[in-house]
């Protein structure tokens, strides 16, 4: 039996932590394809809304950044008790993503989608900060997704304000 190389072992880590993600933004994708067809263009948009094409691509890049960054904290040395704080954000806010989309597009209720928005919005915003100190590559990659989330948020306020 042939042993699996360390870098064809870290590729397998890094699949095993897409695999959740992935789960997230299928089911994401799965909630929102019909409201982005029926619901969604009868609301009143905020003039700086960017277009629908631009979110597929800006959110694959995104849940990928996210698997990338618990991997390089799982291959980090830190102790294993500053790890399982930062799977638990890691998860936390998986979880509070994937609700999003449930609330704002599967519910049709931007207020609901806007409150989960502020809870992920908080779990970001930690796990930046914990997966950072534990490996400072993990927490930069993020970043990206703590603006965008935040850059969502307004989004999110001004078309409930529209509507």
């Amino acid at each position: 039996m042939a042993v699996l190389s360390p870098r064809m072992t870290g590729f397998l880590q890094l699949i095993f932590w897409y695999v959740p993600v992935l789960v997230v933004q299928w089911l994401s994708m799965f909630v929102t394809v019909d409201a982005v067809m029926t619901w969604y263009p009868m609301l009143r948009q905020p003039a700086w809304n960017p277009p629908d094409w631009i979110f597929g691509p800006v959110w694959t890049v995104l849940y990928f950044s996210m698997a990338l960054a618990v991997w390089c904290v799982y291959r980090s040395d830190a102790p294993g008790t500053e790890k399982r704080r930062g799977y638990v954000l890691f998860f936390a806010q998986l979880l509070a993503n994937g609700m999003w989309s449930y609330l704002f597009f599967g519910c049709h209720s931007p207020a609901a989608a806007l409150l989960d928005l502020v809870v992920l919005l908080a779990l970001i915003a930690a796990m930046v900060v914990s997966f950072f100190r534990i490996q400072r590559v993990a927490g930069i990659i993020l970043i990206p997704y703590l603006l965008w989330t935040a850059f969502a948020l307004s989004l999110n306020v001004a078309i409930w304000l529209l509507n």
